[in-house]
């Protein structure tokens, strides 16, 4: 920045990366060791699982001023060795009158492309967002966590669009719309293949609970 610079104080205005390549270990979930059951998890222990999950990846500090990621990769390993590849990321935050717009694309081995935009408050983290998530495939990152998870998913390719709102309270809500052209599932060696699926609702999550509403599921 050039006017502190006359204060004799220095300022970074923009950190800039150019084809960054980053590696990080996750955290183990559960124990992996455990064997499938054949007890079909209800949604209340899957929400659990997952959040558990979130909570103990590691937290990050964004530095003060501009940034911006060119071309970068990140391998996400799990405890088994699956790596989860984000290759192309393309991301930047811009200091906008006390705001945080930020934006992120990327291609990776779990989608054929994401975008996330968006604006935050980073002192209360009130804010909006918006998530476009195309040819999502998640069956590896399910298999991470929910290791013992009896149900596999086989094949799945889904398009997902999310609207996010967060209130600076704790409390988020998500407009949901999604489709899933084809969807394989096997359990007990049966297989159900689902086809043409639709889903548009609404996720509101806080601390104390995570609810989720439809007004359109179609199979």
């Amino acid at each position: 920045k050039i006017l502190p610079l006359f204060r004799g104080e220095f300022e970074i205005a923009v950190v800039t990366l150019d084809y960054a390549d980053y590696s990080m270990k996750l955290p183990q979930i559960k124990d992996v060791t455990r064997q499938p059951t054949d007890k079909v998890p209800s949604v209340d222990e899957i929400v659990k699982a997952f959040l558990s999950g979130v909570r103990k990846l590691p937290k990050f500090k964004l530095p003060e001023g501009n940034l911006r990621i060119k071309n970068g990769r990140v391998n996400l390993i799990d405890p088994l060795g699956r790596v989860f590849k984000l290759r192309d990321l393309q991301a930047a935050y811009v200091d906008n009158d006390g705001l945080l717009d930020f934006r992120i694309k990327c291609k990776s081995n779990l989608w054929e492309q994401i975008d996330i935009n968006g604006s935050i408050d980073p002192s209360d983290l009130k804010g909006v967002g918006h998530v476009r998530l195309s040819r999502f495939r998640p069956q590896t990152l399910i298999a991470y966590l929910i290791p013992d998870l009896s149900v596999q998913i086989m094949e799945t390719k889904a398009n997902i669009t999310l609207d996010i709102r967060s209130d600076g309270l704790g409390n988020i809500r998500a407009e949901v719309n999604g489709s899933i052209p084809n969807l394989e599932l096997i359990y007990k060696k049966e297989k159900v293949i689902i086809k043409d699926s639709r889903v548009k609702g609404r996720l509101e999550v806080n601390e104390k609970r995570f609810q989720a509403s439809l007004t359109e599921f179609v199979l």
